[in-house]
């Protein structure tokens, strides 16, 4: 029997199992306590879930801002509108000729109605236009009816409207001699920007073709068209102050810099 002085041996590594224990003994409760509750716990999860989504409204898309350009082809809407950044153009001519070379049913429908210089129902036109919306657009020829301006009222904030204003004559003068590239798109002038070889593409030597709606009597009545037409969105846009009438007939730097310092007045 020991005495009662004599001081009592623990193992060699009671003390260091000690903190240990102390560790992973919450630990185990805790894992122990959840697989008991799993069952309740995830339907909780869920309902939480389904209601935050059930109760709180989703928030709606931005607004496309948008800037228009309003003009008759050969104005040199297209040319501005590849010196404004950060804005995704959006031509209705293109867009059409793209449907057309497609074969889709809007193309076959508007085909007829291109090449004769008449202009294409509103009907077909708006859903085509919107589906190509984003952020920050920058409409090119569109719109040209009044319904057309009230249906993209509801639509997009309009910032700018520019009106590229050209003589008939200089017009005329100016697409009979345009020619463009079927494959990479490019535009040239026979006159003011040829290309390096004869009628050949310098960005891709494939031959250059004039557009069928190019020709002076066609160009013409598309005119007339235009100006019947689009004489009551121009107006439309003067009451609401956005319109900036354009001189088309200036350099395209010149058009440009009238441009940059609109959309961008503290620039």
């Amino acid at each position: 029997m020991k005495h009662p002085s004599q001081k009592r041996a623990f193992p060699p590594n009671f003390f260091f199992s000690i903190p240990l224990f102390l560790i992973f003994a919450p630990l185990a409760g805790i894992f122990f306590w959840a697989e008991i509750n799993s069952s309740a716990a995830e339907p909780l999860k869920y309902n939480y879930i389904k209601h935050s989504f059930d109760e709180i409204p989703m928030k709606k898309e931005a607004t496309p801002q948008a800037v228009i350009f309003i003009g008759p082809p050969g104005s040199g809407k297209g040319t501005q509108a590849e010196k404004l950044k950060g804005y995704r153009h959006i031509s209705t001519g293109d867009l059409l000729r793209e449907e057309i070379k497609k074969g889709s049913k809007i193309g076959l429908s508007c085909k007829e109605i291109i090449d004769k210089g008449e202009m294409v129902p509103d009907s077909l036109i708006s859903d085509l236009i919107e589906s190509h919306f984003s952020p920050h657009i920058l409409l090119d020829g569109y719109p040209r009816t009044l319904n057309q301006a009230r249906w993209l009222d509801e639509k997009v904030k309009i910032s700018q409207v520019f009106s590229f204003e050209v003589n008939v004559d200089k017009l005329v003068e100016r697409l009979t001699n345009r020619r463009v590239c079927p494959s990479c798109k490019g535009v040239y002038n026979l006159v003011s920007k040829p290309p390096i070889k004869p009628f050949t593409c310098d960005q891709c030597a494939t031959p250059l073709i004039q557009r069928a709606d190019d020709v002076e009597t066609v160009i013409r009545n598309r005119m007339r068209v235009y100006q019947e037409e689009t004489a009551p969105v121009i107006e439309f846009y003067r009451q609401k102050g956005l319109l900036t009438n354009l001189d088309a007939s200036q350099t395209p730097d010149t058009i440009a810099d009238l441009i940059h310092k609109k959309i961008f007045p503290s620039y």
